[in-house]
């Protein structure tokens, strides 16, 4: 190779190099505008990165968020709201419960639950151990259900308590876990829904003034 292709080389991987932090730089730009990354204190700052590197990227999001966020919402749902700190604190619980049953690394659980805070609870708990998250569908049938649960090999189910007989007949080798959450009556439903309503009109008014 001569000396000119040798100039041209270089010169074209510190052209690619420049392209590449360029575009980092754009990258971290835009996280940091979207708040997905902020000027952390030191001691917050090691606890993430420790929570990252002992629960992994999906593991350590709601201790993250815990951490940066505390006593905010993080869920709202037909029970009501539930904080980051609670959130995380709920995980955690449901991680050493799924470990006490003798699911860890490479196992998987099922997840067959409506639109609430479980499954997410079951798919970051999951996650922290290490374990395979399976998303079956809720409108599947009996044989459906089996069909993917056999197929995945899932050990252990959490499912909503109106899917317990379409389940019955699921050969699991860690059993199920029934999400049974005691939902306010009607009128509490709507008192919650018209206060959150009354909460987001009143930050948006005060939004108005700053």
């Amino acid at each position: 190779m001569g000396f000119q292709e040798r100039v041209r080389d270089l010169v074209g991987m510190l052209a690619e190099a420049v392209r590449r932090v360029w575009l980092e730089m754009q990258s971290f730009v835009a996280l940091v505008r979207a708040g997905a990354i902020g000027i952390e204190r030191p001691r917050r700052l090691l606890s993430m990165l420790g929570a990252l590197r002992d629960y992994g990227r999906v593991g350590s999001m709601t201790r993250n968020a815990e951490l940066r966020y505390g006593s905010r919402p993080a869920i709202a749902d037909e029970r009501g709201e539930l904080t980051f700190a609670a959130l995380d604190e709920q995980v955690n619980r449901l991680a050493n419960a799924l470990r006490a049953r003798g699911l860890g690394a490479g196992s998987s659980v099922g997840i067959l639950c409506r639109n609430h805070r479980s499954p997410l609870i079951v798919l970051f708990a999951a996650a922290r151990l290490g374990v395979n998250a399976i998303w079956l569908n809720t409108a599947f049938s009996a044989r459906q259900a089996g069909e993917v649960a056999a197929r995945e090999d899932v050990q252990l189910l959490v499912h909503d308590a109106e899917f317990t007989e379409l389940v019955s007949g699921i050969a699991l080798s860690h059993g199920r876990l029934v999400c049974t959450p005691d939902l306010p009556d009607r009128d509490e439903v709507e008192r919650r829904r018209l206060h959150r309503r009354w909460r987001q009109g009143n930050r948006e008014r005060t939004a108005l003034f700053r």
